[in-house]
């Protein structure tokens, strides 16, 4: 159903804080894209500018062939990314700085999720937390610490993933949500864990909707992943599909390193076969809930990145943070507002000390001390607490979407500050 705005129509509150929640996210990129023309970065600037130039050398499939890359670890990103990357080496080629380059997609994609996360909400919550949402999301300082300073492409994958969403229960549109979540999937691999979610979205709004889903996903993967498949399926399936992250300071590793004291075998078994029902877990538990609640479908598609976040092995040195901030808002706006604040605390507490205080330039990475991994534990137990609250769906009805324009409707003097009269 498309928006009913006409130049006539009074300003409404949801045109008011819609035009809050964008004057936000644009202040936080403002800032973020500073962060990316003054500064370094992470560690990850040396192995994308390391990439880009294989890439440019290579090619976006040729890359895959390479046994290494200077003294980087061989290619193991999708084949998006290999398209990005080309541009970002021919517009470096012209004199634009590569940091600032490599950071302007996620800064930029920030903009995009926030919105798309304020809309989402305000169709099945009051208004005043989709508010909360928007803002919380759109200055989250783990999104300036990563989008703006860091350096890296997972934001960007987000973005793709809740327009996919969007796109399935706002905006019905099943051909470009599924092109939007096959770019997810081909900028990481780990929104896979939301396709069942989004199948049986699209599997309840008709056959048509069904067929339109797989159709512009299967068409992009093709296009997209069939060089890469024939031409380097042993380098592609090893580096790409089988690459299980960097253990770190975070989760289930950390937990059964330090208190469970498992043995190294144990924990080898748990970063490479284990993972394997972890992520089943991370995509069968929300398939459960939107199947046995379809009102609980929204909050269900947040489970799935926040289960994959809160089960992983890795987590490079904690960017992955960023998996979850969005998903979250997405299952419950107070607990999401939580572990926003936890990641933020992380990171920022985390990249303060890498940088040696303020102000920042380039980060340079070391083990977690034992405040910022008890920290980061507190902030796993705020995302345990987020997928909690997914799950209970079962037990009480999630509100119903309700259509695009129900809450756009003028405002009468003096009305309810929430839902329209019934």
């Amino acid at each position: 159903m498309v928006e009913r705005v006409t130049p006539q129509e009074p300003d409404t509150r949801v045109r008011r804080l819609r035009r809050t929640v964008l004057l936000v996210a644009l202040a936080a990129t403002a800032v973020k894209l500073y962060l990316a023309a003054t500064t370094w970065g992470g560690n990850d600037i040396y192995t994308f500018g390391a990439f880009a130039q294989a890439v440019r050398d290579h090619g976006v499939y040729g890359v895959y062939g390479l046994r290494s890359i200077g003294k980087h670890p061989v290619y193991n990103h999708p084949p998006l990314v290999g398209w990005l990357l080309l541009l970002l080496s021919h517009l470096h080629t012209i004199g634009i700085s590569f940091p600032f380059l490599i950071r302007a997609p996620a800064s930029l994609a920030d903009i995009a999720t926030t919105m798309l996360v304020f809309e989402i909400v305000r169709h099945r919550r009051p208004l005043a937390e989709a508010g909360v949402a928007g803002v919380l999301l759109g200055c989250s300082p783990a999104l300036i610490v990563i989008s703006g300073f860091h350096g890296n492409t997972d934001p960007v994958f987000v973005m793709f993933a809740v327009l996919s969403l969007y796109l399935l229960v706002i905006k019905p549109s099943g051909v470009l949500a599924g092109v939007s979540f096959g770019a997810a999937i081909s900028m990481k691999l780990i929104p896979i864990v939301a396709g069942p979610v989004l199948l049986l979205i699209a599997a309840r709004a008709g056959r048509r909707r069904l067929y339109e889903f797989l159709g512009g996903s299967g068409v992009f993967l093709a296009i997209l992943w069939l060089p890469a498949v024939i031409g380097y399926w042993r380098q592609f399936s090893k580096n790409v599909l089988g690459y299980k992250g960097v253990p770190g300071k975070w989760g289930i590793i950390e937990f059964t390193t330090n208190n469970l004291h498992w043995s190294k075998h144990a924990l080898d078994a748990l970063e490479g076969p284990g993972r394997w029902p972890l992520l089943l877990i991370s995509a069968g538990l929300p398939l459960f809930v939107a199947w046995r609640r379809p009102a609980a479908s929204v909050p269900a598609f947040g489970m799935t990145l926040c289960l994959v976040l809160l089960l992983s092995t890795a987590s490079s040195g904690g960017r992955y943070l960023v998996w979850a901030v969005a998903a979250a808002f997405l299952v419950d706006v107070p607990t999401g507002a939580l572990y926003d604040i936890g990641a933020s605390a992380v990171l920022v507490i985390v990249y303060n000390r890498w940088n040696g205080g303020f102000p920042w330039d380039r980060a340079r990475g070391s083990a977690w001390t034992h405040f910022e991994t008890a920290l980061a534990g507190l902030t796993w137990l705020a995302l345990l607490a987020v997928v909690i609250r997914g799950v209970m769906n079962l037990r009480t009805r999630a509100p119903d979407i309700s259509p695009p324009d129900e809450h756009d409707a003028p405002e009468a003097p003096d009305a309810p500050d929430l839902s329209p009269a019934v």
